[in-house]
């Protein structure tokens, strides 16, 4: 009878929940993967789509060895080679690079494909400042929210999500948590079992139905408005805690004033949500203790998504929220973490200053930015599939004279495009550190099976790069091993008992003591004033407006009417329950559920165009198109369609995926990305059988 053995693993996905595993293997490969039941988040079960890790590491499928582009960009043309033969061909383009342009001519582009803390960010960022390649803008998901939620309380750092159970009001506010988050539903439902009241604010609020006392509908792009409403209220009416406003804000005179131009009718006519349901929320809101809002990330990839986060962080500061145990706001909990970043990437090797370019401008940086990129290496991410304004990404991938290197596990729609394709490892086959931007759990995990083939980890590729460059500084001699140490070495982690070693023994340590994260700021913000900031001084400095405001989506009927008229409907982009991102696209039981990508679409909106449930349509823009099968359904707005995460652009008719139609805009604060600014039309594909 085959063997089997169950060892202890972290899901190294970019999802909140950063899940302990129990993998079980079997004659040396992956066959199982489960919850680790030992772990308080966690609690022995995971996603749908984590459960189908061992799919997506299978040997079958995988890049096993170098390879190099044997034909056109695009066509999938390789040969197989050696790790010495890709990796002089690399040096040798990268060193002619360098001295026909100077290194800033040589991109790395890379994200979460792993948020494994050693393989996310270390070695490559050793590799890319001592070479002086430009600098990547990683600001694609969640900076705009973070720059509004820091310049307001101070720090990335909410309330553990362990104490929503004790809360009496949480507000999920654009959370679909069984997409994105699907350990905090048993906090929900447990403290709703305790007589808590759920409150859902979600433009498209599927996937929490059922989990809610009170749903509210806004416009996309328009919640930092029904933030305003709510301050409105609450001051109006006298219901604001006031005094710990008086002790522990700043700014509330000033706040007062700005917000006397959001009465709820107003408010209405901008978001759609109806005044009554304003004055009820705002009411339920200031008079419930402890009161949560848990906010997630979809709202702030709109061009004024630091500002309505930071409008929403400002609620909590007027309710004294933060004074309850379990009472507060989590949007992250990253910067409870202290890993030791200098020791890990090394910036001093860097020997002068270098320019920086944004992800979210891929498509510029490859197309117009001078001087022009000539080299693109990238690991943990598929811009053809995730980057905004798809067809200038796609135009300057398939450009002749970029030289681009793809580090990943199988061949991707980026990979299609590379000169150089290297096999990367997955999160079993090599050790890694592992850090939540939830719960306030560090983890480690071992490498449990061997790599397939010829795969090494995104350390190693650049320990390699950094060898056949010539480079001798002892870091880039730096073991695995050595790297978790570094990122480790600070003082709170000592004082925490958090090493390699005592993670090895026991899986997973608290990085603070429960008391301390359920009242994170109990005793004084880490803000310049040392309170909640309504007025930001440090906001002002930099020319931004000190104060909550709304300015409308920058594509919509206030901002660009004339855009709006020809199209007319806010297409926006949900998590789906299958992905994350892009990952998990590839796994036919997965990528075969929904046959082909759908748009959500209201009757209304359906019936004017003449679109029937289950047909194909072509939604389009001046940006390019796309096509996806119709789902006609009342669980939306009329003038908004939505579609369910990243799938390749190999799943569309037309091999084009929704970011066909998204654009290179930047938020207002944090430069973060804007996928659901986002006008269009939709009508009936022609060509739809």
């Amino acid at each position: 009878m085959e063997s089997l053995q169950i060892h202890r693993s972290v899901c190294a996905k970019d999802c909140y929940d950063t899940c302990a595993l129990q993998v079980t293997v079997a004659a040396g490969q992956v066959v199982a993967v489960t919850g680790d039941p030992g772990h308080p988040t966690t609690a022995g079960f995971v996603c749908e789509k984590v459960r189908r890790s061992a799919e997506l590491v299978r040997p079958a499928g995988r890049v096993l060895q170098p390879l190099l582009r044997t034909g056109p960009k695009g066509t999938a043309a390789f040969r197989p080679c050696s790790w010495t033969e890709a990796m002089d061909q690399i040096a040798a383009r990268l060193q002619e690079i360098c001295r026909t342009y100077g290194p800033e001519a040589v991109l790395p582009y890379s994200y979460a494909g792993t948020v494994g803390v050693i393989n996310r960010g270390s070695m490559d960022r050793r590799f890319f400042h001592r070479l002086g390649a430009s600098h990547l803008a990683r600001t694609i998901c969640s900076t705009a929210g973070g720059e509004g939620y820091r310049h307001t309380v101070g720090a990335l750092v909410g309330t553990e999500p362990e104490a929503m159970a004790d809360a009496r009001l949480i507000i999920n506010w654009g959370l679909n948590a069984r997409a994105t988050n699907i350990h905090a539903v048993p906090y929900m439902q447990a403290a709703r079992r305790r007589g808590a009241t759920v409150v859902n604010i979600d433009c498209v609020p599927q996937g929490m139905d059922g989990m809610a006392d009170l749903t509210l509908t806004p416009r996309p792009g328009t919640d930092g408005a029904l933030a305003l409403g709510l301050m409105y209220v609450m001051i109006a009416d006298g219901l604001y805690d006031a005094d710990y406003v008086a002790q522990w804000t700043v700014g509330f005179d000033e706040l007062a004033q700005r917000v006397l131009a959001f009465p709820p009718e107003r408010v209405e006519a901008i978001t759609g949500v109806p005044a009554g349901q304003i004055w009820q929320l705002a009411d339920l809101y200031a008079t419930t203790h402890p009161s949560f809002i848990r906010v997630g990330a979809g709202m702030q990839h709109q061009t004024n998504g630091g500002q309505t986060v930071r409008n929403i962080t400002c609620l909590t500061g007027l309710a004294g929220a933060w004074q309850h145990a379990g009472g507060g706001m989590l949007y992250a909990n990253t910067e409870l973490f202290p890993i030791n970043r200098a020791a890990l990437e090394r910036p001093d090797l860097l020997a002068s200053p270098r320019r920086t370019l944004n992800m979210n401008r891929l498509g510029e940086a490859l197309t117009a930015v001078q001087p022009p990129v000539q080299a693109l290496l990238v690991y943990s991410s598929n811009p053809a599939v995730v980057a905004p304004d798809q067809g200038r990404v796609l135009t300057g991938l398939a450009r002749p004279d970029l030289f681009t290197v793809v580090h990943d596990l199988v061949l991707t729609d980026t990979a299609m495009y590379a000169d150089v394709v290297l096999p990367a490892t997955s999160q079993f086959e090599s050790l890694d550190l592992y850090v939540s931007y939830w719960h306030p759990y560090v983890q480690v995990a071992d490498a449990i099976v061997a790599p397939p083939g010829e795969a090494v980890s995104n350390t190693e590729v650049f320990r390699r790069l950094a060898a056949a460059m010539g480079f001798t500084e002892p870091c880039f001699q730096d073991s695995d091993e050595d790297l978790v140490r570094q990122a480790l070495d600070d003082p709170q982690f000592r004082a925490a008992g958090i090493t390699l070693e005592s993670l090895r023994a026991a899986g997973h340590l608290r990085m603070a003591p429960p008391e301390q994260t359920a009242r994170p700021f109990a005793t004084g913000f880490p803000t310049p004033s040392g309170k909640l900031e309504f007025y930001s001084a440090t906001l002002a400095a930099r020319g931004h407006d000190p104060l909550p405001w709304y300015t409308p989506p920058g594509e919509g009927p206030e901002a660009t009417p004339d855009l709006y008229a020809r199209y007319p409907l806010s297409f926006i982009t949900l998590s789906s329950r299958f992905l994350i991102n892009s990952t998990f696209a590839n796994i036919p039981a997965i990528a075969g559920r929904e046959k082909q990508p759908l748009l959500l679409i209201h009757p209304d909106d359906a019936v004017v165009r003449g679109i029937a449930d289950g047909a194909t349509v072509r939604v389009w823009n001046d940006r390019g198109q796309c096509r996806l099968r119709a789902a006609v359904t009342g669980g939306i707005r009329p003038g908004v369609v939505a579609a369910r995460g990243q799938w390749w652009n190999q799943h569309f008719r037309g091999g084009a995926n929704v970011n066909q139609t998204t654009a290179q805009h930047l938020t207002d604060l944090g430069a973060g990305s804007t996928f659901n600014t986002n006008l269009v039309q939709v009508a009936p594909d022609a060509a739809d059988p």
